[in-house]
């Protein structure tokens, strides 16, 4: 088990409500005056007030998680049809069919859960690391007028993956962001590699992937797997491909 650091929130008492929700279920979260926080060597914390959710890390600009989301939303929203990942799972055939369940085993900062939920699915997506889960709490608060069926579960995938009793038309896995392998060229990524490194995750119990093939494969319809062109397929061949430039 990685050794877990607690997870800091700043806030002004405006916001103290709305952070109380944002981290129920997370353990040890430290919240403290916004009047507190040093911005020229704030550690790794979060920060939410008028301006909605920052996030700061030692070495980074501040970054606005509000922004993020408002600017990747509206992007994506018009090129839905165009996306690898709606094309996997057969979203031209399936966009009018209501009720159907994603599923997401490596929430991250939520991009491919957001576009699942943009096309119109049901989404259940799971986070292990704290900070990451508090981020992913307010996208689902912030942006419910778009995201209308997204929830978030804080909680080590795997384990879930054993236990839950639900089933699901997909289940999403990206073995990539589980190895600290994803675009790390990008800044958000950057910062996300550094919320896992300072604040480790709750439970770091993983499967093999023959355990994770059989499970998701009984507990869902369809299991998409998200891979480099380079990184070796789970045991089983894959039924269906799409290909990208990586």
């Amino acid at each position: 088990m990685s050794k877990v650091i607690t997870p800091v929130v700043y806030t002004t008492n405006d916001y103290n409500d709305l952070v109380n929700q944002l981290t129920i279920g997370i353990d040890n979260v430290e919240i403290k005056p916004a009047e507190l926080l040093d911005e020229d060597k704030p550690g790794v914390c979060l920060l939410l007030n008028e301006n909605g959710l920052i996030a700061y890390v030692d070495g980074f600009k501040p970054f606005s998680v509000h922004q993020f989301y408002s600017e990747f939303i509206a992007k994506r929203r018009a090129i839905l049809s165009k996306e690898l990942l709606l094309g996997a799972v057969g979203y031209a055939k399936l966009k009018d069919y209501n009720n159907l369940s994603v599923l997401d085993m490596t929430g991250g900062l939520g991009r491919d859960a957001i576009l699942f939920t943009l096309a119109g699915f049901n989404v259940t997506v799971v986070e292990n690391n704290p900070y990451l889960t508090i981020i992913l709490c307010y996208l689902q608060e912030s942006f419910a007028s778009v995201l209308f069926d997204f929830r978030v579960v804080h909680g080590n995938s795997h384990q879930l993956l054993k236990t839950t009793n639900d089933n699901f038309d997909f289940i999403y896995y990206d073995p990539m962001f589980e190895d600290g392998k994803n675009a790390l060229a990008k800044k958000d990524m950057q910062l996300i590699d550094k919320f896992i490194e300072f604040s480790g995750s709750l439970n770091d119990e993983k499967l093999s992937n023959d355990e994770i093939l059989k499970l998701a494969l009984i507990k869902s319809h369809k299991f998409i797997v998200k891979r480099d062109k380079k990184q070796a397929t789970l045991s089983a061949k894959p039924t269906y491909q799409k290909l990208g430039k990586t």
